[in-house]
């Protein structure tokens, strides 16, 4: 890896380390001053805290960048690196010189024992509000720039390194079927779980076979992003969370002036306020003990599984997404999307 792709300067914008983070295999970036010094490291998980407290992508570095960084000096062995991340959990450390200057990174590389996890795409939804489109077509099938929804969905965590799908099927199935069987195709193993009736999207969990170990995925058959599901997990496991939860920033701008009351009195006014809010992106990262909380056969959604379990003391974490994502759950988003992926 050339280290001076991950260098971000004092003037660089969170929008600019996105750029540099999700470019490079270290996921981290390197922040040094006219001098090359380093004076600051950022990582994904730093930038994602950031975007939850109210940072943008146009703040600048400096109010986010970790100054008190962990480093090992110019010859240290890796051994001795590795000892360094075991105890403070990091994935990688920036080796300096003796005029602190970045010469090297080590990492973990942990990652290959990460992308073992299972990933369940849902895709048994009726698509009620795509019809006539999904009169004849289960909505996951609905094609984007060529290619089914799912297969889009697929390609992106392929393309992180995953290997061991799930479908959750149950609508017009037997096209999903025909079209991925058992995923050989794309070098991968799918396997299905069949639901008889309509579960919800975390009812068909209870399909799954026993056994399963550590955390793994769930995606939304409908929604459409280019996140690198890497960047979750590694927040799942810095967070020592139970359960993540991805979420999407959404600006309401309200059309009316707003009249600020305490009681009958008067505080003031605020004209034509924006309200940000966070919305469920559809994506979740989940340890496999969140099973025991499932109703066995029945329709059950994966807010109300979530509830469940910070209700018994779950530690439950949200991700930001601050990449593309697209809901595609009417005919105006399906259309958008194809039109997204003309541009691309």
């Amino acid at each position: 890896m050339n280290i001076t792709n991950t260098f971000l300067n004092e003037n660089s914008t969170i929008f600019d380390a996105l750029n540099v983070i999700n470019g490079n295999e270290a996921l981290i970036g390197f922040v040094v001053n006219k001098d090359n010094k380093l004076i600051g490291t950022v990582t994904d998980g730093d930038l994602r805290r950031a975007f939850l407290k109210g940072f943008t992508n146009n703040d600048s570095l400096k109010e986010v960048m970790k100054k008190n960084f962990k480093y090992v000096v110019e010859g240290s062995t890796f051994s001795e690196a590795l000892s360094l991340m075991e105890k403070y959990d990091l994935a990688q450390v920036p080796v300096v010189s003796k005029t602190f200057q970045v010469v090297d990174v080590f990492c973990k590389k942990k990652a290959g024992i990460k992308q073992n996890s299972p990933v369940i795409l849902m895709a048994g939804g009726l698509g009620k509000r795509l019809r006539p489109h999904t009169n004849s077509c289960p909505k996951p099938m609905l094609e984007v720039g060529g290619k089914p929804i799912l297969e889009r969905i697929l390609e992106n965590y392929i393309k992180a390194g995953f290997s061991n799908f799930y479908f959750s099927v149950n609508y017009l199935k037997e096209q999903i079927f025909d079209y991925f069987g058992d995923g050989s195709k794309w070098g991968v193993n799918i396997n299905y779980l069949i639901e008889e009736k309509p579960l919800g999207t975390a009812g068909s969990l209870g399909l799954l076979p026993s056994g399963l170990e550590g955390p793994f995925f769930i995606s939304n058959g409908d929604v459409l992003t280019n996140f690198n599901p890497l960047n979750m997990l590694d927040f799942f496991y810095n967070n020592q969370a139970f359960a993540s939860l991805a979420v999407i920033k959404h600006e309401h701008n309200f059309q009316f002036g707003v009249v600020k009351i305490k009681g009958v009195e008067l505080e003031g006014f605020e004209e034509k306020p924006t309200f940000v809010n966070y919305i469920n992106a559809g994506i979740y990262i989940v340890d496999h003990k969140i099973l025991n909380f499932l109703p066995k056969g029945e329709f059950f959604d994966m807010p109300s599984l979530f509830l469940k379990a910070k209700n018994s003391g779950y530690k439950i974490v949200t991700f930001p997404i601050d990449e593309y994502w697209l809901d595609i759950g009417h005919p105006d988003s399906l259309k958008k999307a194809n039109l997204d992926w003309l541009i691309k």
